[in-house]
């Protein structure tokens, strides 16, 4: 209390700020390197399983929590409003609850483990919304830098306990990953009953007033945050999935740069200046594409000495990988423009944009006879690419110039298509 009323001295802030970086850090460093880990010390069809059930989970928490956490986002931050616990809490509930019984019901009924480690993780995935969406609102960076990469370390902890004792197997993930599912969607009714205000409902009907537009829009950030993997789930391999998903996790310094970002500097981005905004955004993007180069670049070694595996298909990694990499920095494009299209109530309309573009890609994957990994790739960077332009485009109609990012995005399409084009 006495330092509220007295304020931070220099050196506070500067020991908060270390704190934060140590732990936000630290939590991101373990998540990269125990899936990366993951990737080497289990069987492919088990890698491919759980990075197919964390990509499913994050779409279904998306999209089953309409919109609410963005709708709380914009009251809380622009319309001051105070309470915000029992919004949240009982939208991650209605998606938590329902996964956890079809996963204990799939546990009894001897069902696929896959299927039932999607289940569970939809669970964890929607305690993940609830819990950074609130320390994000707050300011509690400490506490999102532990929550948001939520899914990914649960997973990372149960199979290193599997793995410890000699049981990382797909049935094995299944059962534990639900055991933890259970105890955080108990966790979310607790908190749901502890916080709720009087007059819920016809709260909670204004919240959804403001996050049904905002949640056909959630609904294509989850699929552009989910990437290919639930759609190579369908065509190819878990073996061939697990070879995109090792790529993907190689891009988890540029997915890194922009969650510290974000995670420190949330309310200050979401409401600054178009001008600082969009000079930010070119930044991060640019020391993205050098961060991606520098990857591709120590591939062979890298993949030798860490993922020996892999060595036969270090060709098509090679040609894979800055596409991917695209991939990522689309997504922090699109995450970052996300910000702007809730503020600026444009939500709708890039939903629209956004379904109307992926639904024309998943056509064309579909019908890609005889396709590859790499096909597929590019035709998704397509589409990510075009989403970006129709975010911008919109933006651009209700005033807000972001031209500098509308240079940016081909530039660094360019650049990682150079990549790829080399490893040819």
């Amino acid at each position: 209390m006495r330092r509220r009323l007295l304020g931070e001295g220099p050196g506070e802030r500067v020991r908060d700020r270390l704190v934060f970086i140590s732990v936000f850090v630290g939590a991101k460093v373990v998540a990269l390197v125990g899936m990366l880990w993951l990737a080497r010390v289990s069987d492919p069809r088990v890698f491919g399983g759980i990075e197919l059930a964390l990509a499913v989970g994050l779409i279904v928490a998306g999209i089953g929590l309409l919109g609410v956490p963005g709708g709380v986002t914009r009251q809380a931050l622009t319309m001051g409003e105070p309470k915000i616990g029992d919004h949240l809490s009982f939208a991650a509930a209605t998606i938590a609850l329902p996964t956890t019984v079809a996963a204990l019901a799939s546990l009894a009924l001897g069902g696929p483990p896959a299927l039932t480690l999607t289940f569970a993780s939809c669970s964890i995935a929607a305690f993940q919304a609830f819990g950074t969406t609130f320390a994000r609102i707050r300011a509690r960076p400490l506490i999102n830098s532990v929550v948001d990469p939520l899914p990914v370390l649960a997973a990372i902890l149960i199979a290193t306990v599997l793995w410890a004792v000699g049981r990382l197997t797909l049935p094995m993930m299944a059962l534990a990953t639900t055991i933890l599912a259970a105890g955080l969607s108990t966790v979310l009714l607790a908190g749901f009953v502890r916080s709720r205000r009087a007059d819920f409902g016809q709260a909670y009907r204004r919240v959804l007033g403001i996050s049904l537009p905002i949640l056909a829009y959630s609904g294509v950030a989850m699929m552009v945050g989910a990437g290919l993997r639930p759609l190579l789930g369908l065509r190819f391999s878990l073996e061939e999935l697990a070879l995109y998903s090792l790529g993907f996790r190689l891009c988890a310094p540029s997915m890194l740069m922009h969650q510290m970002l974000v995670t420190a500097f949330f309310a200050r981005v979401y409401t600054a200046t178009d001008a600082t905004f969009q000079r930010v955004a070119s930044g991060l993007v640019a020391v993205c594409v050098l961060m991606v180069a520098a990857v591709w670049l120590g591939l062979p070694v890298l993949v030798r000495l860490v993922f020996p595996a892999y060595m036969p298909m270090l060709p098509a990694l090679e040609a894979l990988f800055p596409l991917i990499g695209l991939q990522v920095i689309y997504w922090i494009i699109i995450a970052l423009l996300e910000m702007k299209v809730g503020r600026h109530a444009v939500a709708g309309a890039a939903a629209v944009g956004g379904y109307l573009v992926f639904a024309a890609f998943v056509l064309v994957f579909l019908g890609l006879k005889g396709g590859t990994l790499l096909s597929a790739t590019i035709a998704f960077d397509i589409a990510l690419a075009v989403f970006a332009g129709v975010q911008l485009v919109l933006l651009e109609r209700k005033g807000v110039r972001l031209r500098l990012l509308g240079w940016v995005l081909p530039g660094a399409g360019a650049a990682c298509a150079a990549m790829t084009v080399l490893a040819g």
